[in-house]
């Protein structure tokens, strides 16, 4: 049976408790912002929802390995904070050039190690999870310049076009931010393509004022289509209850046959735009 339309099923919300252990891997995150400039800058895409508490590190230093990275410059790490990041969410990262004035619009930072600068002359930018010494995975990367570090992605397994950012078409910009689509996609893995084309940067200020590009945008990126899989509980807002991210005004739904139906809040209510189903929804 296949329905189109807005709806709201008032009933009780059903509460339970989301345990999620998953780690990070590559492609969980990518990266849609940077600015060499000024204090130096960056902006993150979540692709996977983010457990509370998980910890990322940024850095600009060089790969060296599977598993290594050289001892200068600057390594920060950045904790999550208490509640789930759910996918499609942007976090900024400003000042990230002096502890004392380092902010994010999500967590908290929980180490640092050396110096942070970011180079308009061509640098690179890496997110992983381990150790200021031990890199556990290499999650995302990003450069304004073509060689670098990124010459040197070696063993890490980042992908230049998905999972490592060349958003340049020439020259070493100062800054750049992704202005390409952030709703046409029907899964979220769907946009490391998209994220991996220049052609969908802005990337014009060349030799000018990169802080010209600030703010970078907090516009959520969403799915086209999703499919309730019930992982966690009934709760038709909880993101892990989705394959792609709980459905907005233009996701083509899918509700399969489970033990657990979803369960809709009286005052959250749902949006969709397609859904197919073998259930009957109380509207």
């Amino acid at each position: 049976m296949k329905q189109k339309y807005l709806f709201k099923i008032l009933t009780i919300l059903f509460f339970g408790i989301i345990i999620n252990t998953n780690a990070q891997t590559q492609g969980d995150i990518a990266f849609v912002g940077f600015n060499a400039d000024g204090d130096d800058d960056f902006a993150i895409v979540v692709l996977n929802d983010v457990p509370a508490n998980t910890k990322i590190w940024f850095t600009d230093s060089e790969p060296t390995g599977a598993n290594t990275i050289e001892s200068g410059e600057g390594k920060v790490e950045w904790d999550s904070g208490d509640s789930e990041i759910t996918v499609g969410t942007i976090v900024i990262f400003s000042d990230f050039d002096s502890s004392a004035s380092r902010e994010a619009s999500v967590g908290s930072f929980t180490d640092k190690s050396g110096t942070f600068n970011l180079a308009v002359g061509g640098d690179a930018l890496f997110a992983y999870t381990g150790t200021s010494t031990s890199v556990t995975t290499w999650l995302a990367g990003i450069q304004n310049e073509s060689g670098n570090e990124g010459n040197n992605l070696g063993d890490t397994g980042l992908s230049p076009g998905t999972t490592f950012i060349e958003f340049y078409s020439s020259g070493s910009p100062d800054a750049g931010f992704y202005n390409g689509s952030r709703t046409s996609e029907s899964s979220f893995a769907s946009y490391l393509s998209l994220l991996g084309n220049s052609s969908n940067w802005d990337s014009s200020i060349a030799n000018g004022d990169g802080d010209t590009v600030l703010p970078f945008s907090t516009t959520s990126f969403t799915s086209s289509a999703t499919t309730w899989n019930g992982s966690s509980n009934n709760n038709w807002s909880t993101s892990s209850n989705w394959s792609d991210g709980v459905p907005h005004g233009n996701s083509n739904v899918t509700i399969p046959d489970l033990a657990n139906d979803p369960i809709v809040g009286a005052s959250t209510g749902a949006l969709a735009n397609d859904i197919t189903t073998n259930n009957i929804l109380t509207v």
